[in-house]
């Protein structure tokens, strides 16, 4: 993609005013409220011993990666996962949309494919200045990957 007029390759429209401690804590805070939702041990994925989600624990995040290719903006980003069969997927998946919209968020779905047999189904709210939550669920497991609000690179 070289193209310097297509979208991906400009920075965010109207970047977050938020400082990197309130955009941290903001999307700590929305990845905890799925993990207290739905339960269980959360992982981040990686490494010999995958560390446990821990929600006052600032050490070990994802910081600060590029919103944009040109780098100019960046956000903070958090992927936890839980590895464990999940029965009815699609249950799971209508429990976190329904959470999110009554909240007053639209959430998008992808899938389920009818020819996946592991019924994987992905689901993703937006959040303003590019923010945006993605959750996955298959009769293998569940993950959630946050990204905050997009902010100006401090120099």
């Amino acid at each position: 993609m070289t193209d310097s007029n297509h979208d991906a390759l400009r920075p965010p429209n109207g970047l977050s005013t938020k400082t990197h401690a309130e955009l941290l804590d903001e999307t700590i805070a929305q990845t905890n409220d799925l993990v207290q939702l739905l339960g269980g041990e959360w992982l981040y994925p990686g490494g010999p011993r995958p560390k446990a989600f821990d929600p006052t624990d600032r050490t070990g995040w994802r910081h600060l990666v590029a919103c944009d290719m040109n780098a100019v903006a960046e956000q903070y980003s958090i992927y936890i996962s839980q590895v464990r069969p999940i029965e009815d997927p699609l249950a799971v998946i209508d429990r976190v949309r329904s959470h999110w919209m009554n909240r007053g968020y639209k959430v998008d779905q992808l899938g389920p494919n009818e020819a996946d047999d592991q019924v994987y189904v992905e689901i993703g709210v937006d959040f303003e200045h590019n923010g945006v939550l993605t959750f996955n669920a298959s009769t293998t497991g569940m993950a959630i990957w946050n990204s905050s609000e997009c902010v100006a690179i401090e120099n």
